[in-house]
């Protein structure tokens, strides 16, 4: 059911995008970025349903981190692209990967 919720996400923002949008207008820019990274976290939420113990859960947490950044951002009317957020985000990604990554590999010992 996931997987098909994903995927007609996926196709029916492709055709919108495509074919309806008018990217003249910034509404059409904030919505495409909104879809961008709604169809993130649906497709990693489907892998890591599908493959429960797999590293997909920290993507899956920095894919719902950055759509609740983007949100916030659109409310607060701050740049959805600030770099000292996303350079922040993708840092702490990189730690909590790295940690998991030797924690696992020290397990395996």
């Amino acid at each position: 059911m996931l997987i098909g919720i994903s995927a007609a996400f996926y196709f029916l923002g492709l055709v919108c995008f495509y074919h309806i949008a008018d990217f003249t207008k910034p509404e059409w820019g904030v919505a495409y970025y909104l879809w961008d990274k709604a169809k993130d976290v649906l497709f990693s939420a489907v892998i890591s349903y599908k493959i429960p113990k797999s590293k997909f859960k920290t993507i899956y947490y920095f894919c719902v981190i950055r759509l609740g950044w983007e949100i916030a951002a659109l409310t607060i009317n701050s740049n959805i692209n600030d770099s000292r957020v996303i350079d922040f985000l993708f840092l702490l990604f990189i730690v909590i990967w790295v940690y998991q990554l030797i924690r696992e590999w020290s397990k395996s010992k």
